[in-house]
């Protein structure tokens, strides 16, 4: 831990470098529920429709690995 007294106007790279971290106070509940609410599969919006393609490949929750949803590949 650093004894000095921080600058008036930090870096970025100081900001990161002295920042801590906590708990994440906000929930997915409301971005999970969005995701079911349509189905979880998700194609490509041209001339104001909702289109699906020939390939589609899945987005991966980087924190856990499961998937969140199906994306059509434009």
């Amino acid at each position: 831990m650093s004894t000095s007294k921080p600058s008036a106007n930090p870096s970025v790279s100081d900001i990161l470098a002295t920042m801590d971290y906590g708990p994440n106070p906000e929930s997915a509940d409301l971005a999970q529920a969005w995701l079911s609410h349509h189905a979880r599969h998700f194609g490509v919006f041209i001339g104001g429709r909702w289109l699906s393609g020939k390939t589609s490949f899945d987005s991966i929750n980087p924190a856990n690995g499961q998937t969140l949803c199906t994306l059509t590949q434009a």
